[in-house]
């Protein structure tokens, strides 16, 4: 079958300000290398142990390690959340056509989700079908989506969304399936309290989210403005646009569904009157100077009354709030967002 899992680059432990949640070195390299933000979502939890598994919850999916498959692609492998949220249903017969695959292990077909299955991980990522498609309405926002259950996945089809890659998407099962496990399971409780970046001798520098906010804040404060609030849910609408940035290698600021920084910000639950945006690419070697650079060009350019560029963004002082994402284009170089807006920061703001 299709989905051969690919090996991850290391990529270091990362801090998630947007949830508060540290994810391991181990589930930070899957994480980008298999779909990131767009497939996963955010982590919701610290990383705890179950057994003899090392289990981290994130929107749409349960990241486990597995000890018994250390050193080999199946290390880390995804929880069996559709399985756990969801009875199959009882074995059918072949649709018959060539837009559908039948499944005779599970007895079901795949016809609307055949294309994305196949493409993006197949049996690894989602494992086999256990319904045919359904109409079922979403606890996330009440709307009544095509779906279709795998062993390891939902799988939704998104009308508003067609001809962009978020067409098909996971539903959130790991927030669903985290909400019960939490209840009765107080390991997973715990787990799910925000913490801070751990603060060890010799630690890593800063995530270059948290450098660059620390820059900003410091050329405004040389400027005179107040400084800015990190917002994680301005920082969401940053993640969504570098994601699309990466995925579809292209720099500009309306995203690849025709979206503006303000339609980002809205669509995550950022309330703003008034917003701004600056991306870049920067090719230095390492994250602090891809910040140096990106800041010093930024600031250098020309400041003046309705001139909006860059260096506008970075000191006006109507704005309060930041968020920031980085990422890493084909060609290997830093893909940045900043998104600025104004209004009172929301909940879990760092100032």
């Amino acid at each position: 079958m299709a989905g051969t899992p690919a090996s991850a680059r290391a990529a270091g432990s990362r801090y998630f300000p947007e949830t508060g949640h540290n994810v391991p070195e181990i589930f930070a390299s899957y994480w980008p290398a298999h779909g990131g933000l767009s497939r996963y979502g955010l982590p919701l939890t610290e990383p705890y142990a179950d057994g003899p598994l090392t289990i981290q919850w994130f929107e749409r999916a349960r990241f486990e390690r597995h000890p018994e498959n250390r050193d080999t692609p199946y290390e880390v492998l995804l929880g069996q959340l559709g399985r756990e949220a969801r009875q199959p249903d009882s074995p059918t017969i072949p649709v018959g056509g060539t837009a559908a695959r039948f499944f005779a292990e599970s007895g079901h077909n795949v016809a609307l989700f055949r294309a994305y299955w196949e493409q993006n991980g197949g049996l690894f990522q989602f494992g086999l079908p256990l319904t045919e498609e359904l109409r079922e309405t979403s606890v996330a926002d009440g709307k009544t989506y095509t779906v279709q259950y795998f062993e390891r996945a939902r799988l939704e089809y998104h009308p508003e969304q067609q001809g962009t890659p978020y067409e098909v998407l996971l539903g959130q099962l790991g927030r669903e399936r985290y909400a019960a496990v939490a209840a009765a399971n107080p390991a997973a409780a715990r787990a799910g309290a925000p913490a801070q970046p751990p603060i060890v001798a010799a630690a890593p520098p800063a995530t270059s989210e948290q450098t660059m906010w620390q820059t900003i804040n410091a050329d405004r404060a040389a400027a005179g403005a107040p400084p800015l609030a990190f917002d994680p849910l301005v920082a969401q609408a940053a993640t969504i646009h570098v994601a699309d940035m990466v995925a579809n290698d292209f720099i500009d600021h309306t995203g690849s569904d025709g979206s503006t920084a303000l339609d980002r910000m809205r669509r995550v639950g950022v309330a703003v009157r008034w917003g701004g945006e600056n991306i870049a690419m920067e090719c230095a070697r390492d994250p602090a100077t891809a910040v140096r650079n990106i800041e010093a060009w930024m600031m250098a350019e020309p400041l003046s009354e309705g001139s909006y560029n860059h260096h506008w963004n970075l000191v006006y002082t109507g704005y309060t709030r930041v968020g920031i994402a980085f990422g890493v284009a084909r060609n290997g170089c830093w893909v940045m967002t900043e998104d600025f807006a104004d209004g009172e920061p929301s909940p879990g703001s760092q100032r």
